[in-house]
């Protein structure tokens, strides 16, 4: 149950925005930053650990798109995160020309974002930046967030399913719920045809590491 709420909070609360238009023109060298076709999946090999208390935990994540459709602005996806069969998160984005947008995590997926969250812009350029401003509702929960993400540049990341050039995104996130704020840092690492290939994420005395160990395509 702790991990499953600190991965939550890691992936529900890094959060941004931007309006897009209905277009599908997309780059493809870009649009293969994140595959998005329903089936394919990345094993995670996980480690979080606590400062605090040095807790370490490890566990084998496996993220699948389950659910991938066209819309009028872009590709709806699914993701699901999972261990042992057993789910701990879900995330929902959006795929424009304009770039990749978190729309809603969480357990069940229904945490939304609003304004949606660009994650990567596109076109994919080293040293870009963007901001957000925004709230993350969950029922009578209301979070309000804001964030300064950038695109740091293409890095050389190797794992034990291979090295990758990969483009990495830094974001910094500050996240208040009941008065009380949380600054949240996440990095990213995306390989072009690949997908994520690794994450760092620190909150509080909490530091946890994700990096990829498989990675199985599907097909449009």
């Amino acid at each position: 149950m702790y991990y499953r709420a600190t991965r939550a909070a890691v992936l529900a609360s890094v959060l941004s925005a931007v309006a897009f238009a209905p277009c599908h023109c997309m780059a493809q060298a870009d649009a293969d930053l994140w595959p998005m076709a329903k089936g394919t999946s990345w094993t995670l090999e996980t480690t979080m650990v606590d400062a605090a208390t040095h807790m370490q935990r490890k566990a084998t994540q496996l993220v699948t798109v389950t659910q991938s459709r066209e819309g009028k602005a872009g590709t709806i996806a699914t993701l699901t995160y999972s261990i042992g069969g057993q789910l701990t998160q879900v995330e929902r984005y959006m795929i424009t020309p304009l770039g990749v947008y978190r729309t809603a995590a969480g357990l069940d997926g229904n945490a939304a974002v609003s304004p949606i969250m660009p994650l990567i812009k596109y076109p994919a350029t080293p040293g870009a930046k963007w901001q957000w401003t925004g709230t993350v509702t969950q029922g009578k929960k209301k979070s309000q967030s804001t964030a300064t993400l950038n695109a740091v540049g293409f890095e050389s990341v190797k794992t034990p399913a291979g090295t990758y050039k990969a483009l990495h995104v830094h974001s910094s996130t500050t996240s208040t719920e009941n008065g009380k704020p949380q600054v949240i840092a996440n990095d990213l690492w995306f390989a072009k045809g690949v997908g994520m290939v690794l994450q760092k994420a620190t909150f509080g005395t909490i530091t946890v590491r994700a990096v990829v160990s498989k990675v199985s395509l599907a097909k449009d």
